[in-house]
């Protein structure tokens, strides 16, 4: 129905809920189509900006994000989902410490940014540093109250079994 109102005047908003709509159905190639027409009619719409960097991680098209990641910050400099995206991409290249002083400058603005904490806990993970994973795996899991309780004892339990705490696994 919304492609059908095209005629009828396409807005940003509408482009990111067809986006919204086709990721959901995990049609990247569709979502980023409409993210993309979102951002000709607007070239400084953030979530267009954000939507189209986050969809070139999931693509796999790295260098792409990142370069779309900084683009975002230029025209939001405190955006935290461009900072996190670029961090993603930081981490995707291998570059860690990049990575992880872009998750700093996140977390020094709002210090329970849900992402930001994840792919820090994911980098712990990586570098087999697993008390502190398990430690913000508990922070989010107190952030995140809508976790259904069969995910947050399976994510722990994950981390509990790399660390080789079997029992608590």
């Amino acid at each position: 129905l919304l492609l059908t109102s095209e005629g009828f005047g396409m807005t940003n908003d509408k482009y990111m809920r067809l986006s919204d709509i086709a990721l959901d159905n995990r049609d990247l190639p569709h979502s980023l189509g409409f993210a993309r027409k979102s951002f000709e009619i607007s070239p400084s719409h953030i979530p267009a900006l954000n939507r189209i960097a986050r969809i070139y991680i999931m693509q796999g098209r790295i260098d792409e994000a990142e370069n779309q990641a900084k683009q975002t910050l230029v025209v939001d400099p405190d955006n935290l989902e461009g900072r996190t995206v670029l961090a993603t991409s930081y981490y995707k290249k291998q570059d860690i410490p990049k990575a992880q002083r872009v998750i700093a400058e996140v977390l020094a603005r709002n210090r329970d940014y849900v992402p930001a904490l994840e792919l820090l806990r994911d980098i712990y993970i990586d570098l087999k540093n697993y008390n502190q994973a398990l430690g913000l795996q508990y922070q989010l899991t107190s952030i995140k109250k809508d976790i259904p309780e069969a995910q947050r004892l399976l994510d722990l339990g994950k981390i509990s079994y790399s660390a080789e705490k079997y029992a608590a696994a």
